[in-house]
């Protein structure tokens, strides 16, 4: 057979594989005969079912997951997948193992005054129909909370619902949606129909989802200041803090009733701290500092199952973790095998970076990764190999060195973007600069405690290859993070 004819062949059996999927997506339980028409394909997403089915797996590829079932929010952006398609992948990928009866999603929609609620047909897109929860839908009309007006069939969705909705249908097909759109909203109306919402909800596996940007402002100090506010409250398990800020516009969102509304749910739910997927704002996408915009996902996660800190470690999964990291380096370099198994090692730990140092007579080096995007497994695995083969400093690791080296493991969590310098506490944080493509971190042991912080910072400058006044500019990031640390003892 020719090589054109077997690619031909392999290509119908792609088609037919995905059509297969397509087919299990539709499937026949929907709200109504009626279909729902898109505003979305070609400009917001592929408008092609295989280009659109294959874009969402391609953006899902994220390794990390959430503890099951501890997920009750998430907080998602509302924009064209080329801007934010990677933080809806990682967001869905996160709690692609959870169960849900039933998904609310309250989007930023324009047409709304001040709230829309769209029944009578399915949710439609390229890769499949989503049933609207009908039964739902009515007795939140009836409740009178809110007075929606209902959006029958002809009117497309908002586009923050209807962005969300191939991720949905990839990941919870055939999940029932109450699609609501938020506009102009008080915010005492916004609290009242979401713990409304979450009544109704109460015994019923429900998801909630705030599909609306953050900031918009002229400039990319203000857009980040109030964002980075939400982001660290939220980090900070202060969610109640949060929607006092929205309700005063201390904070700043394109639909704060749906943040309100969602996080009121939340918390109504056992939703009692945040956990930052990831923050972008199309000043650090584009270079364009004007006319700025936050996109944020993050996850809310419940009182009951919500994910430790890395600082909740103890000394024996301390010594476990590097136990995993020498067997990692010891079965690359073909001295044996990894034996310690995932189910090991806890997997509802918080945790912002990973970095490993291997210690010997004449070497201290060491490799680490921010933002890892996978579990704690993953995490220590992959520095583990980066530190011992990787390093640019150094000769690759190999069996012969394996006893005389020492690991020494760092797990970072509680990470933060600061823009004040107040905001620093030597000795407790570490310090992570970032300008452009270049970024520096110094650890609290490697701090020169009688400096001032301003001194303290500009050596983190100098050691990034900056002047030391350079985390004074615009374009220069400092995060703040707290550490734990195990070392071997050999």
């Amino acid at each position: 057979m020719s090589r054109g004819v077997k690619i031909c062949f392999r290509n119908i059996g792609r088609l037919a594989l995905i059509t297969v999927v397509l087919i299990s997506l539709s499937g026949t339980a929907l709200s109504s005969d009626k279909v729902r028409p898109m505003c979305g394909a070609s400009t917001l997403y592929p408008a092609s079912p295989v280009s659109l089915y294959d874009q969402v797996v391609a953006l899902s590829k994220s390794n990390y997951r959430l503890p099951s079932g501890s997920t009750v929010a998430l907080i998602l952006p509302n924009e064209a997948y080329i801007y934010v398609g990677s933080l809806l992948g990682e967001a869905y990928s996160a709690i692609s193992s959870h169960k849900y009866d039933r998904i609310v999603i309250f989007g930023y929609d324009e047409s709304a005054n001040p709230a829309n609620i769209y029944i009578g047909a399915s949710l439609n897109t390229p890769i499949g129909r989503s049933p609207v929860d009908e039964d739902f839908c009515g007795q939140l009309i009836d409740a009178g909370s809110i007075g929606f007006r209902e959006i029958v069939s002809e009117t497309c969705l908002p586009r923050s619902i209807e962005l969300q909705m191939p991720f949905i249908q990839h990941f919870f097909p055939q999940t029932p949606i109450v699609p609501i759109g938020l506009n102009g909203i008080e915010a005492a109306e916004a609290e009242e129909l979401g713990a409304k919402v979450q009544e109704l909800s109460d015994g019923i596996a429900t998801l909630f989802i705030a599909a609306t940007n953050l900031s918009k402002s002229f400039d990319i100090k203000s857009c980040e200041t109030s964002d980075n506010r939400l982001v660290n409250l939220l980090q900070d398990a202060k969610i109640a803090t949060v929607i006092d800020e929205l309700r005063t516009r201390k904070i700043n969102a394109e639909s704060s009733g749906a943040l309100i509304a969602v996080l009121t749910a939340a918390v109504n739910s056992g939703g009692v701290a945040g956990k930052i997927i990831r923050y972008k704002n199309t000043g650090r996408i584009t270079g364009d500092h004007q006319h700025v915009c936050g996109y944020l996902a993050a996850v809310i996660l419940s009182e009951k199952e919500s994910a430790n800190e890395a600082s909740s470690l103890s000394d024996r999964d301390g010594a476990r973790l590097l136990r995993h990291a020498r067997s990692s380096i010891e079965e690359a370099t073909g001295y044996g095998e990894n034996t310690v198994l995932r189910s090991e090692i806890p997997d509802n730990i918080q945790f912002d970076g990973v970095h490993i140092d291997i210690i010997a007579e004449n070497r201290e080096s060491g490799i680490g990764i921010m933002r890892t995007g996978t579990g704690l497994f993953d995490a220590v695995r992959n520095v583990a190999l980066a530190s011992a083969f990787n390093d640019p400093r150094f000769k690759p690791i190999d069996k012969y060195q394996l006893d005389e080296i020492r690991l020494r493991l760092y797990i970072f969590y509680n990470l933060k973007r600061i823009n004040r310098i107040d905001d620093f506490v030597p000795g407790r944080h570490g310090i992570w600069l970032i300008r452009g493509n270049i970024s520096a971190k110094v650890f609290p042991s490697e701090m020169d405690l009688s400096l001032k912080k301003e001194d303290i910072i500009g050596r983190v400058c100098l050691s990034a290859g900056l002047f030391s006044d350079a985390w004074k500019a615009r374009d220069t990031e400092l995060w703040v993070f707290d550490i734990v640390v195990f070392e071997e003892n050999r």
